[in-house]
């Protein structure tokens, strides 16, 4: 039994993320949060190309926004983390996927 659980594990771990897709009357939402802005969009223009792609369609981007979510003082978190990549115990007192990336979107 224990090895079917570390098995699950295992293959949640290798999934690739998923940005959440919401679909409003007169637009579809990707939204997705990460540790950097890069990542952010990265994610959020996949999840929207796959969902346009189920649908045998192509996105077409109505507008993407991209912003600083987290708690902390934007320039201090990134200190924190290039520090962090230093010295690994600093990297723990960086906030966890601060940035959101949100594209509204329509498949045609």
């Amino acid at each position: 039994m224990s090895k079917l659980i570390w098995l699950v594990l295992l293959l949640a771990g290798c999934a690739s993320p998923k940005a959440t897709v919401m679909r409003y009357e007169t637009a579809i939402v990707s939204q997705y949060y990460a540790d950097s802005p890069q990542e952010a969009e990265k994610v959020a223009l996949k999840s929207a190309q796959e969902y346009c792609h189920q649908r045998a369609g192509e996105v077409v981007l109505v507008s993407n926004e991209t912003s600083y979510k987290g708690e902390m003082n934007q320039t201090i978190n990134t200190a924190l983390s290039k520090a962090g990549s230093v010295i690994p115990l600093v990297g723990l007192l960086t906030e966890d996927k601060p940035y959101q990336a949100k594209l509204t979107f329509r498949c045609q």
